[in-house]
């Protein structure tokens, strides 16, 4: 059995206007039995897209809603922390690194983007690791790390942090910006 087909066949099922409806009708039918408001949070803007875009909202019942927020790192990211980004980077001797998602973002000054059109040396990398070859091969400026992400990228960071305590190369430099997601949870569920 071709496995490729099998899953782009359950992707086209739910694609499919007939099951659409019938899931509708059962979220409706089970909904009928709580007797009190279910209110379904995404966490990630792209998440928020989607359910917008296939309107999911009308296809739930009265006492189903979605509550956006608080948004994927980059989204919620505060202008502040890009505007000290983008001021590091244009330092002298100095090459920022992050991950791809936060190239464009726009701060007061500009994005990141922008810096490096401005002259900074900024790069993006796949993985944290790759901060340990580029300060390896620019021993004489300081790389620094300009961390985001929620709980899944908090442990490459500290990763890195081990590897180059570890390794003992004194000009990687760190810029934290991590969130996390319990807090706020916790903070919901309690109200």
């Amino acid at each position: 059995m071709n496995v490729s087909i099998k899953l782009s066949n359950l992707y086209d099922d739910f694609r499919d206007p007939k099951t659409i409806e019938a899931y509708a009708k059962l979220i409706e039918k089970y909904a009928k039995m709580i007797d009190k408001n279910i209110g379904i949070m995404e966490v990630c803007g792209g998440h928020t897209h989607t359910i917008m875009k296939y309107g999911l909202p009308q296809l739930m019942p009265k006492n189903i809603h979605f509550i956006h927020g608080p948004g994927c790192p980059v989204c919620i990211m505060p202008k502040e922390r890009i505007d000290h980004a983008y001021i590091l980077s244009m330092q002298p001797n100095v090459i920022l690194v992050t991950l791809g998602d936060m190239i464009k973002v726009p701060g007061s000054n500009g994005s990141l983007q922008d810096a490096r059109a401005n002259g900074a040396d900024v790069r993006f990398v796949y993985s944290p690791m790759d901060v340990l070859e580029i300060a390896k091969t620019n021993p004489t400026k300081k790389v620094i790390f300009f961390a985001i992400g929620f709980e899944t990228t908090t442990p490459m960071t500290a990763a890195l942090l081990e590897s180059v305590i570890k390794q003992k190369i004194d000009n990687v430099l760190f810029h934290i910006n991590h969130v996390t997601v319990p807090e706020v949870m916790t903070t919901l569920m309690i109200d």
